[in-house]
């Protein structure tokens, strides 16, 4: 290759086109430090800031305004990012970057020279890291970071970084961006070059000489090996005649980086790393081959991003040019291949002192580390290993792809404790299943325990946005609408089957603005414990909401999924918040007792089940509350609020409570009522003398009412008292309760019981207060009268002739006893 081609090699950004090349020159006048060191608390690197004034931090580039505070921050965490995965070389580091602005739109952009002229030499960045030779020290530095002011049109964002394994923000953050950049300064770049030669008319691309570490690893369409001063044969590119048979050959656009690390951890799902002639950008991406195309990746130059850090694969590749990383403190399992069936028994726990083994049970501390990582599509994966994180941004599984069904097998702990942390993420795709039967927790601040949520653009929202039938394109790859809609139209996951344990900081189970959730069933032997939150609402083409079915009590198989039948013997007490637009609300069968306050599309509770509790449901204008089972206020002194309409059917019961103090629960209807079936009253246990009434019109509450309730009745379940209740028009129930005058006699064993009994029935109806429980118990015990029948033994005594005697004398400790004993029956 001439000289005067390889002249022609024209310097662009990262963002814009390419990562930055060039020569560096003389020192700066002045500058600002700030060592970031690795978890060792050795130097990694030395970033020099250089504000207006303080002279050149590469090749004629002099700062134009001066970098604040916040993005000193930003990129201090993105080099801390990097000195976190990389294992120093003693000798001599830190490396130096210096890093200063421009006034442009282009973003920012990081370079490091060879550090030698001879082929598979590291960066200068990457010699200091690894203690290996280098010339290049330039302006004394080994790299240089240059920041745009502008990303396109928007400036960059405002907000700290945070440390995620998606984006957060609409804005494009200058801390994710330089983790990306500073992967160049440390060797991520090839030194092949492309351009448009004026003169000629033509595309002329080639690889230049002194051959760098990561061009070694390159590959063409036919699977041969880049060399140095090698033309590149791509689609529209000119080469001459002579050297088209010796050519890297990539007119088919599958160029790739391979290596033994990545073949690892690719497991034959693909050759390599794809590497790109064109481009989101345009035909030549420049320098060429020096972003990795896995899809939406954050080391890519595809215009839409959605990893904020590096996939497994690509730490790979950085082993691969020679960094020592203990890969497995970062990951412990990743999946790129398609159509498997895969029993996951890889665990990701704390490393040892040397990163070469996980100690069991322990809790992994890394920043943005990740139990199991799923790329591909089709996969069935039963998790069968506990995956635990306590460090920032930590998370336990992230499904990409599409089509998944992940399976977290019973007693597996998939905790993601650490700030930010998130114990399963759905990031990407459509139609994924989750069948959950372990445990899944994400206790640190802002922990969410099952996500579904595809994040920002980590490049910003600017140049794409995507989510489940959402898609924001732009104008330069118009041309790939049609398969991306395919990729987004259906909800991320179809099915999220619960009968496991979930625990969340900020939220049990969230649902983003772009990611829908087709089904969560929650089933027999489900905890929760936090927010279920869904904050998506998009219509589809009829204009209809898309709604999330959030089941409470179907049945499960053997395996953890649905049915679809309902299930009379789930319980479920759930004390959280359900928080969604387009959450419809079922109560399928069993009992289920929510005491939060809730914001819901609609609400139905069907004929086998029943809702109990307390709080707030805020109901579409358009919907209503729809009981066909049971509702049951059932906290005496509290109310079931219903900011919506109500309907009940023949079959629906309003079952409401009172107390021995006379306290009511009651149904409050902030709309209409539309009223039919039965209207119940069921005491709380507690001690009610013979002829107790309470009397009141504000059991339901409503605005507005049509029909009315059928029958009226009580409900109790009692060996010794009666229930009656009354409708005396205008909503307002009287109940009254009687016990019978040998209440407790009846259910004698032989006399001396019978006595004990009937000094119960006399003292029955003007107790004493210390006598309340024990006869509360009684009242509330079993209904055919047997627990009342044991219990009448243990509180006679010989000691004692009368009845009488015998209950005032009675000790405390032995009606303390009883009482607990039916109690806890």
């Amino acid at each position: 290759m001439t000289s005067r081609l390889i002249a022609k090699l024209t310097m662009s950004t990262c963002l814009a086109t390419g990562a930055l090349y060039g020569t560096m020159l003389n020192p700066a006048a002045a500058i600002t430090t700030h060592v970031v060191n690795d978890p060792q608390g050795k130097p990694f690197i030395e970033l020099r800031f250089f504000d207006v004034g303080d002279g050149d931090f590469a090749a004629n580039n002099q700062s134009t305004w001066n970098i604040t505070d916040i993005y000193k921050n930003q990129i201090i965490n993105a080099t801390g990012y990097w000195s976190e995965i990389i294992k120093l070389v003693p000798g001599e580091n830190p490396a130096i970057i210096n890093v200063g602005t421009n006034t442009a739109d282009w973003g920012a952009a990081a370079s490091s020279p060879n550090a030698t002229m001879q082929n598979g030499s590291p960066t200068t960045v990457q010699a200091a890291l690894t203690n290996q030779y280098y010339t290049n020290l330039t302006n004394g530095a080994h790299g240089y970071i240059v920041v745009a002011n502008k990303v396109g049109t928007e400036d960059w964002s405002q907000a700290p970084y945070t440390p995620s394994h998606i984006a957060l923000t609409a804005e494009t953050s200058l801390g994710t961006v330089l983790i990306h950049e500073i992967g160049h300064a440390l060797g991520v770049a090839s030194n092949a070059f492309s351009f448009f030669d004026d003169d000629n008319g033509v595309q002329i691309a080639g690889f230049g000489g002194g051959f760098d570490a990561w061009s070694t690893h390159l590959r063409d369409d036919n699977d041969n090996a880049a060399r140095p001063n090698q033309w590149i044969n791509c689609n529209g590119c000119w080469v001459p005649p002579a050297a088209i048979t010796d050519a890297f050959d990539v007119r088919k656009d599958q160029a790739y980086f391979t290596g033994a690390h990545v073949s690892e951890v690719l497991n034959g799902a693909m050759k390599g790393l794809p590497m790109r002639v064109a481009t989101d950008y345009g035909p030549y991406d420049s320098p060429l081959f020096s972003h990795i195309e896995l899809k939406n990746s954050l080391m890519s130059h595809q215009l839409y991003r959605n990893y904020s850090t590096l996939m497994e694969a690509e730490l790979a590749a950085i082993q691969d040019i020679g960094y020592t990383i203990d890969r497995r403190n970062f990951y412990g399992h990743s999946v790129y291949g398609d159509g498997l069936t895969i029993i996951n028994n890889n665990p990701y726990f704390g490393r040892n002192a040397d990163g070469t083994a996980y100690i069991d049970n322990t809790y992994n501390t890394a920043t943005l580390g990740l139990g199991l990582h799923v790329y591909g599509s089709y996969n069935t994966i039963t998790q069968n290993a506990d995956l635990l994180s306590v460090g920032s941004g930590g998370g336990g599984i992230r499904i990409d792809g599409a089509a998944n069904n992940l399976i977290v097998a019973p007693d597996v702990r998939v905790h993601a404790n650490g700030a930010n942390g998130r114990g399963i993420m759905f990031a990407y795709g459509k139609d994924h299943t989750l069948t959950h039967r372990g445990d899944v927790q994400a206790m640190g601040e802002n922990g969410i325990a099952v996500s579904f949520d595809f994040g920002h653009n980590s490049r910003g929202d600017g140049t794409g946005y995507r989510g489940s039938y959402i898609l924001e394109l732009d104008d330069r790859v118009e041309d790939q609408r049609a398969t991306i809609t395919e990729e987004l139209n259906g909800a991320l996951v179809s099915s999220f089957d619960l009968t496991g344990r979930v625990a969340g900081k900020k939220a049990a189970i969230f649902m983003s603005e772009n990611a829908l959730v087709g089904q969560i069933n929650v089933m027999q032997g489900a905890s929760i414990f936090g927010d279920i939150i869904s904050d998506y609402y998009q219509t589809n083409e009829d204009g209809h909401l898309r709604l999330t079915e959030l089941s409470f009590g179907l049945k499960a198989d053997a395996q953890g999924n649905s049915t679809g039948t309902a299930d009379t013997d789930f319980r479920l007490a759930y004390g959280g918040n359900i928080k969604g637009k387009n959450i419809s609300l079922h109560l399928d069968g069993g009992t289920t007792l929510l005491t939060g306050n809730h914001q819901v599309f609609d609400v139905g509770v069907a004929q086998t089940a029943m809702l109990s509790g307390q709080g707030i449901y805020q109901i579409d204008a358009a919907q209503q509350f729809r009981n066909s089972g049971i509702l049951n206020p059932s906290v005496a002194g509290a109310t079931i609020t219903i900011d919506g309409n109500y309907a009940q059917s023949a079959t629906g019961t309003l079952q409401l409570a009172f107390n021995d103090q006379s306290d009511i629960s009651s149904l409050i209807v902030n709309g209409s009522a539309g009223l039919n079936g039965t209207i119940s009253f069921a005491p709380d246990r507690g001690y009610y003398r013979d002829g107790f009434t309470v009397t009141s019109n504000e059991w339901l509450q409503v605005d507005a009412m049509s029909g009315n309730f059928t029958n009226v009745s009580t409900t109790l379940t009692s060996p010794t008292l009666n229930a009656s209740a009354t409708d005396n028009g205008n909503l307002s129930y009287t109940v009254s309760l009687s016990r019978a005058a040998d209440a407790y006699s009846q259910y004698a064993g032989d006399s001396e019981d019978r006595e004990v009994g009937a000094a119960l029935d006399s003292l029955a109806n003007n107790a004493a207060a210390e006598f309340k429980p024990l006869l509360a118990a009684l009242d509330f015990s079993a209904t055919d009268g047997s627990t009342i029948r044991s219990s009448l033994p243990q509180l006679s005594g010989e000691a004692y002739a009368s009845a009488s005697g015998v209950l005032l004398n009675a000790s405390g400790i032995t009606r303390s006893s009883i009482n607990n004993r039916l109690s806890q029956a």
